[in-house]
């Protein structure tokens, strides 16, 4: 009876954090020698910072991303300038109406995270990617000229309600003579505020061609249940 108990107060505390979005990992590539900085995002501009946590000197990466009742967005930032679901995701189903979203869920991208410091002369040390895969790093920086991996690389959204959101969707691309058929699949359980999700690269189609870079053609969208196989790793200014 007691190890079950302890079994279910375990199960407990690992809900409230994954419910929390609240962890601690390693930067992959921390410098030593470089101070405490904070970890943000900065979905607008450079004025409004969000903060996700620290970078601790020993190169622990403290995570807590806020709750919704702590979040206070901008004086101009309302529903009816938030993009809707489908623009928040850097996936386009070529029918909408398959995700069977809500009209009135809607949203912004968190944008990059990032590490800042007081010692910067603006403040900005470094971008950091999520990632399962390093080598998808260039690729996220430059899908035009480099090539994906497969792997997954995450982010960061706000949401402007709770949405479950299971389904899947088609498209296809028209690329340079070539036709490339895209499959998409939706497992999401957002809550209202501040999201991470995880794109998974399944499959990659080959283009066989040195004018056109692959493309990745089977992804899952999904709410992550396991951070300790996102790698962050940092690259600083």
């Amino acid at each position: 009876m007691k190890t079950k108990l302890i079994l279910l107060i375990l199960f407990i505390l690992l809900c409230d954090e994954l419910q929390a979005q609240s962890f601690n990992t390693k930067l992959d590539n921390h410098q030593k020698g470089l101070p405490e900085m904070d970890f943000i995002i900065m979905p607008f501009d450079i004025s409004y910072r969000v903060s996700l946590g620290t970078l601790k000197t020993d190169g622990t990466l403290e995570v807590k991303i806020p709750e919704f009742s702590d979040i206070q967005l901008p004086p101009n930032m309302n529903n009816d300038n938030m993009l809707k679901f489908d623009d928040l995701i850097n996936l386009r189903c070529g029918n909408i109406s398959d995700l069977n979203t809500s009209e009135s869920l809607k949203g912004f991208k968190g944008g990059y995270f990032a590490l800042w410091s007081k010692t910067k002369r603006n403040g900005w040390a470094g971008s950091v990617f999520a990632v399962s895969n390093k080598d998808l790093i260039p690729w996220l920086e430059d899908d035009a000229y480099m090539q994906p991996v497969l792997g997954s690389y995450f982010e960061l959204i706000y949401v402007t309600e709770d949405a479950e959101i299971k389904a899947t969707c088609g498209n296809t691309w028209d690329i340079a003579n070539l036709t490339i058929h895209m499959d998409y699949e939706f497992d999401l359980s957002l809550k209202k505020g501040y999201n991470l999700i995880e794109y998974e690269i399944l499959d990659i189609f080959e283009t066989n061609s040195q004018d056109v870079t692959n493309k990745p053609n089977k992804i899952i969208v999904k709410t992550p249940v396991d951070f300790s196989k996102i790698i962050w790793t940092a690259k600083y200014f």
